[in-house]
């Protein structure tokens, strides 16, 4: 079966999941360092993901979201959205 190419939306997701765990690890005041520690990752790890260069493993999306004092569900969404 060949493989669905993203389109749209899909195909920022990534791009958009790495810029929004920056902007709130930036709210909240952590390095990229500190946020590593606190989810038992390294440093570049944390970089690779805000710069969507990996896929981040759901485990692992989680631990960032309540690391970050969020749900995971805010990662996915606009602020826009997150307000109405």
């Amino acid at each position: 079966m060949p493989r669905r190419m993203p389109t749209g939306l899909d195909a920022d997701a990534p791009d958009l999941v790495g810029a929004r765990i920056k902007r709130r690890r930036l709210e909240v005041g952590l390095t990229q360092a500190a946020l590593a520690q606190r989810i038992g990752r390294s440093r570049s790890l944390i970089a690779e993901y805000e710069a969507a260069r990996k896929c981040i493993p759901h485990p692992t999306l989680r631990r960032i979201a309540r690391a970050l004092g969020i749900g995971i569900d805010a990662l996915f969404e606009d602020r826009d959205e997150q307000r109405k």
